[in-house]
């Protein structure tokens, strides 16, 4: 047990917004020509350490589903959260909404953070990327039996630079897409586009 307790809790350490693990989801993300950005999450999401209580004291589960509601409750007053529920065990049922602008030499975290939007110093293009999480973690989440798999997609009017999409769009306004995305994979996402003005 000790060991799987030192795994979560190294799980933890993953920069997922708040310990948040996107599952079993579909995001999109607009990049416009006026540097702003909107971007919706739809699926599931495991909070590692509500995750790490229900697998360690089992016997405490009605408390934990008690403060899990509690935390449902919170979100609902956060920017962006459309919809939360609590399914069990620390799996939550997320719709999410967000939208920003990304300035010259800025960035911002999409919902959940596993995405970034970011711009280069002189402005001139915008890219989207996966977060970067060390391989060690990597392996520790995975120990833990915590997958993190969905569809990303992509859509842009601007001009596309470089991507390693799965699928590029087949018409104006078409997905650039990546299927069955893995967070875990060690493979980050990344789309570099041409921003205009």
């Amino acid at each position: 047990m000790r060991f799987l307790h030192t795994t979560l809790a190294a799980a933890a350490v993953l920069a997922l917004s708040g310990c948040l693990l996107p599952n079993d989801y579909s995001a999109t993300v607009t990049l416009d020509s006026a540097r702003t950005w909107t971007a919706t999450f739809d699926g599931k999401a495991t909070h590692l350490l509500a995750y790490q209580q229900y697998v360690q004291y089992p016997q405490l589960a009605a408390k934990s589903d008690e403060e899990m509601e509690r935390n449902v409750r919170e979100l609902h007053k956060v920017r962006g959260v459309k919809s939360a529920k609590h399914l069990g065990k620390g799996v939550l049922a997320l719709s999410l909404e967000d939208r920003g602008t990304v300035a010259p030499g800025a960035s911002a975290g999409l919902p959940l953070d596993f995405l970034r939007v970011a711009s280069g110093a002189d402005g001139r293009e915008i890219t989207l990327s996966s977060k970067e999480i060390p391989d060690r973690e990597i392996r520790q989440v995975k120990g833990a039996g915590l997958t993190s798999v969905g569809d990303v997609c992509v859509r842009t009017p601007l001009r596309v630079i470089d991507h390693n999409a799965d699928e590029t769009p087949s018409k104006p306004g078409g997905c650039y897409l990546w299927k069955r995305f893995d967070v875990l994979s060690g493979k980050r996402l990344n789309i570099k586009v041409a921003a205009e003005g």
